[in-house]
């Protein structure tokens, strides 16, 4: 590789002379070139441009240049002997990994590797045995549906008929006919006299707050009275119920008195009185309820207003003309009762 750089280089460095020396003749030819060969060695001053090598500095660069290429070589093969060896020696490190624990751990990939495929190869097969077995049950419908369609009877293998669930075919006629037959049977209403329903309130057609024991009634005259009667019978066993937890509780007091009086007889006390049955109060008449008399009159109340000086209490006196006539023109039967002062 050296000779081969070598005879390049002067080969090139020959070439630029020749094309420096100017033709002539002879030993004249030769001793210019010399002289000008000369001139270039002792020739020490910087000139611009890239640096021109000399024939002497050629053997030195080319033994450098192999010494690099050596040095190089020895280097990429220690780096590769490096590689090629486990780390054994000096301090152990967190990410070492040993000859032996490093062949497991290929081995058990390798064996994770294995039952992945497997198990896709398994998933695979089931997923296409399912699809034949619906392929082959929808083929098997799509002949009895063709078969049912085309009007032929479907029998067994033993020739006995097939026995559907359901006949939809007879099922919509015997529907038919029964709807058919209930509307001949229906009397003409052009004779009969147009009966008139009872007319009730309808909750859902107003939107209203209720209370809790609130019930809603239907608008049909048998539900709704059948629904009276319900909430009859649950008041009549509320109220019986009642009563026998008030009968309950006055048998537990007079069992109690009376053990009280054993204790007090044995003591040498007198026994108590036994107490008297607490007799249920009537329920009273709203009319016996008096009803509670106003502070003020509306009179006092509007004359107050109309001689007041607030600016939201102007005006509102001469209402009073305008109730005056209103009363005066309503019927006595909605009067206020004459306890109210107005």
């Amino acid at each position: 590789m050296a000779t081969f750089g070598s005879s390049e280089f002067a080969k090139r460095i020959a070439d630029d002379f020749r094309e420096e020396t100017p033709s002539t003749s002879g030993d004249g030819q030769e001793e210019l070139a010399d002289e000008k060969f000369e001139e270039k060695q002792d020739d020490e001053t910087p000139t611009h441009g890239p640096k021109q090598i000399r024939i002497s500095e050629q053997s030195s660069i080319l033994g450098l240049k192999s010494e690099l290429i050596k040095r190089k070589t020895e280097i990429n093969a220690t780096k590769q002997q490096n590689l090629d060896k486990e780390y054994t020696g000096g301090r152990r490190s967190i990410l070492t990994v040993k000859k032996d624990e490093k062949a497991s751990m290929q081995k058990a990939a390798f064996e994770r590797s294995q039952r992945i495929s497997q198990h896709e190869r398994e998933l695979r097969r089931e997923e296409q045995e399912r699809m034949e077995i619906m392929g082959k049950k929808l083929k098997e419908k799509e002949v009895v549906y063709e078969a049912l369609k085309s009007g032929q009877v479907l029998t067994y293998q033993d020739n006995s008929p097939v026995d559907f669930m359901v006949d939809f075919a007879l099922k919509k006629k015997l529907e038919e006919e029964k709807k058919y037959g209930e509307k001949e049977k229906e009397p003409s209403t052009s004779n009969l006299k147009r009966k008139h329903d009872a007319e009730h309130y309808d909750p859902d057609e107003e939107q209203r707050v209720y209370g809790v024991s609130h019930r809603k009634f239907s608008a049909d005259e048998e539900t709704r009275q059948r629904q009276l009667q319900e909430l009859l019978d649950m008041t009549k066993k509320t109220d019986a119920t009642r009563r026998k937890e008030v009968e309950e509780a006055r048998k537990k007091q007079l069992a109690k008195h009376e053990k009280l009086n054993k204790l007090r007889i044995k003591n040498g006390l007198e026994p108590l009185p036994l107490p008297e049955p607490e007799n249920e109060v009537a329920p009273e008449e709203l009319e016996a309820i008096p009803l509670p008399e106003p502070v003020e009159s509306p009179m006092e109340k509007y004359s107050k207003m109309a001689k007041s000086n607030r600016e939201w209490d102007r005006g509102k006196g001469q209402y009073m003309s305008w109730i005056q006539s209103q009363r005066e023109a309503r019927d006595d039967d909605f009067k206020p009762p004459e306890s109210y002062k107005y």
